[in-house]
């Protein structure tokens, strides 16, 4: 397994939200590296899930998962209807795309 895919299966247990890149349990948004965080945007799960990585790598599993969605991964993520089920599925292809 490759360091991106496990990157991308990481985030893809992540709790997820929508409109930030993480929230603390009030539902302030926060940086995904805040220990506060509870939940986290597809962006942010990825950068959590890469934080002990160069940023390169992190750079890399965004790339892999725009690969898989074809679209920017913000806009993606905040579409209206979105939901936690899709986020994880899209990630998981993603690792296994990479595996």
């Amino acid at each position: 397994m490759t360091t991106v895919s496990t990157i991308l299966r990481e985030a893809a247990t992540l709790p997820w939200t929508q409109r930030a890149l993480a929230i603390e349990g009030n539902g302030r948004a926060c940086h995904p590296r805040d220990p506060r965080a509870v939940a986290f945007c597809t962006d942010g799960a990825i950068y959590r899930a890469a934080i002990a990585y160069p940023p390169s790598i992190r750079i890399q599993a965004k790339r892999a998962l725009y690969s898989v969605i074809g679209r920017d991964l913000v806009d993606w993520n905040d579409e209206p209807g979105r939901t936690a089920e899709e986020v994880k599925a899209k990630l998981l292809e993603a690792a296994n795309a990479q595996a």
